[in-house]
């Protein structure tokens, strides 16, 4: 098993933020054989199982110090610099399981403020980090033999997940990324681990820097807390062959730990051969059976094969937790339980419409004839489903009709008109499998658990004032988006909830707008804000610079707003369009 760093961010570059305080690291000794991974590599690997770490102080920590002032002094100063013991924690119990690397997969602060001795409130950090337990591909040479002398320093699709920068400072996410090149089996990343690389699509930033005028000096805000829904926590997400996004990749739902290091390597390369050979035997289509074979895809397949058989998705939703879904062109959902495919969607709104207008057309599902069962079609009536089904007496609930197998249970849904007597003339109009256990995707019940923002208060802002708002920049105020669609070659688009959408072009914020939609907010308890639907004689005239019959620019802090208004007899906000001030 090759431990050269080719594939991956040395350890080294982890500890130099934190080499000023000797308390935090005096404990604990890094396995010398466990990096962490910058990039999964471009070849077959296994993921033994989740690992943990934390350190720091937590609140039930603190309520036992706090009647021991110096005590709480030194907890705190071990609480504000303890991310390097987290993370020397998770590579020595990936070291127990035989693994040769971690992939960081979640990271969550916990603040808390402790008063000393001296009548002082420090700030301090509860530090958990989740990452993955990984077996690394085999030699360089026998991968050499395999590929015709090629190989790729790096995954090709620019999988990555939470990175640490040189100063030592963890990001929520890896962000920008791209491929590196190697010189000498020597990281050359330009710039920092997460520094995109810039080519030469000048004239395309141009053009956008043109119309630029955008928003309000921000507070810098705490990144929100990561939400946890009933099942499981956020993940990267990935991004197609072109561009670079978050990912959200782990193995199929935690395998069991193993201790000897041997047996479990050699059960990881043969997993992975056994999943090159069922992806390389299979073929898209565009064929949906209701026992789970879609497109060519099977239920309980990763994300590493439905993405060799389906190519990039045009947008990533994280759902909720470790559940993330795929989005293929605007009609085709799968959505995966940490790494494992359990359900898919095929319907004409899985979005509301002003987000799913976003959306691009996916190259391979765009003007497929999509058949189900290689019979039916979208708009096929009740009564041929039922002969191809070959259903006696079927029940329609709310135009759903339920068809259950051994582990999946299908989801046909109809329309048209409620009467019994024109039943058998209802439209098929989407449907839906799903391994039993989980619940059918819901925009609506995503956006209720997401961080999501409906207003701007002009005095603070919504992101700090820069000449250079990065993804990174983003993430720290704003949290994780709930979609990110990756566009042309240097662009990207994150949503937040129904109405916030971010447009990056190369890593870096050009716009954001606070978008109309029928999800809307009415009124916030804020005086000095912009909000969708608010009426236009409660906008703040102050910073109000230029005015026109349907318009209006603001003006505070480095931002630039512009406000397009509704025409009807009383004028109120339909969209708010906020810039860098040049």
């Amino acid at each position: 098993m090759l431990r050269a760093l080719v594939f991956l961010l040395p350890i080294a570059l982890l500890g130099c933020g934190s080499t000023s305080d000797t308390n935090q690291s005096s404990t604990y000794s890094a396995p010398a054989n466990v990096v962490v991974l910058n990039y999964y590599p471009n070849c077959p690997y296994h993921v033994l199982g989740e690992v943990s770490g934390f350190s720091g102080i937590s609140a039930s920590e603190h309520q036992q110090l706090k009647s021991y002032p110096r005590n709480a002094k030194i907890s705190s100063k071990l609480a504000k610099n303890s991310v390097d013991e987290a993370i020397l924690q998770l590579k020595q119990r990936a070291e127990k399981l035989g693994a040769d690397a971690i992939a960081i997969t979640d990271y969550q602060t916990t603040q808390i403020r402790i008063r000393t001795q001296e009548n002082r409130t420090i700030k301090a950090k509860r530090h958990r980090m989740t990452a993955e337990a990984i077996v690394l591909c085999q030699d360089k040479e026998t991968l050499a033999k395999a590929t015709g002398g090629k190989i790729t320093n790096f995954n090709a699709k620019g999988e990555s997940n939470i990175a640490l920068l040189k100063s030592g400072a963890i990001t929520t996410a890896a962000l920008a990324l791209t491929d590196s090149t190697l010189n000498d089996s020597t990281f050359t990343d330009s710039k920092s681990t997460i520094a995109p690389t810039l080519n030469s699509a000048t004239k395309v930033v141009a053009e956008q820097a043109a119309d630029t005028v955008v928003a309000t000096q921000a507070k810098r805000q705490k990144t929100p807390k990561q939400l946890t829904s009933q099942r499981l926590t956020p993940r990267r997400a990935i991004p197609r062959r072109s561009s670079t996004t978050e990912q959200s990749l782990a193995d199929i739902a935690n395998v069991e730990r193993v201790a000897s290091t041997a047996s479990t390597k050699s059960q990881g390369n043969a997993q992975a051969a056994s999943i090159n050979a069922v992806t390389s035997t299979s073929q898209f289509n565009e064929n949906i059976d209701v026992n789970g074979d879609i497109l060519g895809a099977q239920l309980g397949w990763n994300k590493r094969q439905v993405t060799a058989l389906l190519g990039e998705p045009s947008a990533i939703i994280k759902v909720s937790g470790k559940q993330s879904a795929f989005l293929y062109g605007r009609k085709h959902l799968f959505l995966f339980d940490r790494d494992t495919f359990v359900g898919y969607e095929h319907s004409d709104w899985l979005l509301p419409l002003h987000l799913s207008n976003r959306i691009p057309l996916h190259d391979n599902l765009y003007g497929a004839d999509i058949t189900i069962d290689k019979e039916l079609e979208i708009g096929s009536t009740l009564l041929q489903v039922s002969k191809a089904l070959y259903l006696k007496a079927p029940i329609l609930r709310f135009n759903t009709l339920r068809v259950q197998g051994r582990k999946t249970l299908t989801r046909l849904y109809f329309n048209g008109n409620t009467s019994a007597d024109k039943a058998n003339n209802k439209q098929l109009s989407g449907i839906s499998i799903y391994f039993r256990g989980y619940q059918e995707f819901d925009w609506q019940g995503v956006v209720a658990l997401a961080s999501s923002t409906t207003f701007i208060d002009l005095t603070e802002g919504l992101l700090e004032s820069k000449r250079k708002i990065s993804k990174d920049d983003v993430v720290d105020t704003l949290g994780l988006p709930t979609i990110t669609i990756p566009k042309a070659r240097n662009k990207d688009v994150w949503v937040y909830g129904n109405s916030l959408i971010v447009d990056f072009v190369r890593g870096n914020m050009i716009k954001y707008t606070l978008e109309s939609n029928k999800y809307q907010s009415q009124r916030r308890p804020c005086v000095q804000c912009l909000y969708v639907g608010q009426p236009r004689t409660e906008i703040p005239n102050r910073f109000v610079t230029q005015r026109t019959q349907n318009q209006l620019t603001l003006e505070n802090n480095g931002f630039s707003y512009l406000v397009n208004l509704s025409e009807d007899s009383t004028p109120k906000v339909d969209e708010v369009q906020v810039f860098i001030k040049q």
